[in-house]
This record gives structure tokens, C-alpha cells and sequence, in this order.
């Protein structure tokens, strides 16, 4: 009796060694644990990038309702800007050594920095630049904010440290007579 041989293919295993497995699962674990480790990085930055461009605005408005203000002139009605009506100094200040001002979200002076209204302290650098030549009936006024926040801290502590936010302009108003 003879034994014939069929030949068989090969078969080879097309799966996965347990070793195999554990080093995916592995790589992937520390893969996902890294990416969420980062979105709380992600959050704290656009948390802090909402915050600044919060005071940017707020400056902003401040800002533009002061020029309105100064050119319109002390007897247009209500002074509505926390910024001082009489611009007195010619030569800049050194710091911002004014005490802080609570701003409200709409630019208003708020009752204090303790006030719930109150979203940032502010406070100011107010000066005139040397006359402008000739018989220009414009003043250049500039003008130098610093926004810091939380107020409640700038309350309780003239010298808290939080976040802030400085901005330096000049504009043109009308002289007053």
C-alpha cells in the first residue's frame, strides 16, 4: 500500500501575537492620554485669550468715549467717561499711580471694585503734547489705560497681581475755548 501525498498550501497564522497587542494598545493609551492632557492646556489659553480681548475692547470703548467726550466739551450735558474732563498735565506721568477705577462691561464706572457689576479695575495716565504749531485748533491728548482683573482682587489688594492689559494712544481734540 502506498501513502500518496496531497500537498496541502501552507497555511501561516494572519493573526496578532499577544505581545503584538499589548505594545498597540499600549502606544495607543499613551497617545490618547497625552492629547487629553493637552486640551486642558487649550482651554487655559483661550480662557486667557477671551480675557485679553475682553480688556482690548473695553479699552477700546473707553477710549473712544473719552475723545467723543473731550470733543464735545464740559458743557455738551453729563460726563459719562471715567477718564478725568480737564487734561491739565503737559509732561507724561510716571505710572499708573492713579487709584483703580471698577469699569462695568459697557465702559461706565462702576460703583467700586467691590461692586458685582465691576469686570476689571482701571486705571489712567492722562497728558497733553506740546502745542501743536501754528493756529491748529486741535490739542493732541494721549492717553495711557491699564485694565487689570479680577476687580474683586484689585479690592481687596491695591497691588494684586492678575491679569492685565496696557494701552497708549493719542488723538486729537478740539481745543476748548
Amino acid at each position: 500500500m502506498r501513502f500518496q501525498r496531497f500537498s496541502e498550501p501552507c497555511r501561516t497564522t494572519l493573526a496578532f501575537s499577544l505581545v503584538e497587542v499589548v505594545l498597540a494598545l499600549g502606544i495607543t493609551a499613551f497617545s490618547i492620554l497625552t492629547i487629553i492632557g493637552l486640551f486642558g492646556t487649550a482651554l487655559n489659553s483661550n480662557s486667557d485669550s477671551e480675557a485679553r480681548i475682553r480688556a482690548a475692547n473695553l479699552a477700546t470703548l473707553v477710549l473712544s468715549q473719552y475723545q467723543n467726550a473731550l470733543n464735545a466739551g464740559p458743557s455738551s450735558g453729563a460726563w459719562t467717561s471715567p477718564l478725568p474732563q480737564n487734561v491739565t498735565s503737559d509732561s507724561p506721568p510716571n505710572d499708573f499711580s492713579t487709584p483703580a477705577i471698577g469699569l462695568t462691561v459697557d465702559g461706565q464706572k462702576a460703583g467700586s471694585l467691590d461692586d458685582p457689576d465691576a469686570v476689571c479695575g482701571l486705571r489712567y495716565m492722562v497728558w497733553k503734547s506740546p502745542e501743536l504749531s501754528g493756529d491748529c485748533p486741535y490739542e493732541l491728548i494721549n492717553c495711557a489705560l491699564k485694565l487689570q482683573w479680577p476687580a474683586a482682587a484689585l479690592a481687596k489688594n491695591a497691588e494684586a497681581s492678575g491679569e492685565s492689559f496696557e494701552i497708549t494712544t493719542s488723538f486729537l481734540v478740539k481745543k476748548q475755548p
